[in-house]
């Protein structure tokens, strides 16, 4: 009986996330060399524009309020922006968003 009722109460939260409005994956444009020729230097970014967070960051900042539902994923797979990786010829269908991330990972370990 317990699992029933969890089952039914698994089955509305699957239909109220449904119903959530996701909105539109804004592009976001990345120069990773930028981002390395800064950081080999041995620069810090405190002002957010040359490293690949700092750029991701300055655009996103420039949505408006409506825009922001891009933020809603309903899975694992959702991807909160497309990006383009200046001068590198990337198509983002998952793989530079998810390259993005590791990047960012990468920058926040080295202290960059």
């Amino acid at each position: 009986r317990i699992y029933s009722l969890a089952s039914v109460i698994n089955k509305m939260i699957d239909q109220q996330l449904s119903q959530i409005s996701e909105g539109e994956k804004p592009e976001i444009y990345v120069n990773r060399r930028k981002a390395m020729v800064f950081a080999d230097e041995g620069n810090i970014d405190h002002e957010g524009r040359n490293s690949i967070y700092g750029q991701i960051v300055q655009q996103l900042k420039q949505l408006g309020p409506s825009d922001l539902n891009n933020f809603r994923k309903k899975n694992v797979d959702g991807r909160i922006y497309k990006i383009n990786f200046r001068g590198e010829g990337s198509i983002d269908a998952g793989g530079p968003f998810r390259d993005s991330l590791t990047n960012i990972v990468a920058e926040m370990e080295s202290g960059y």
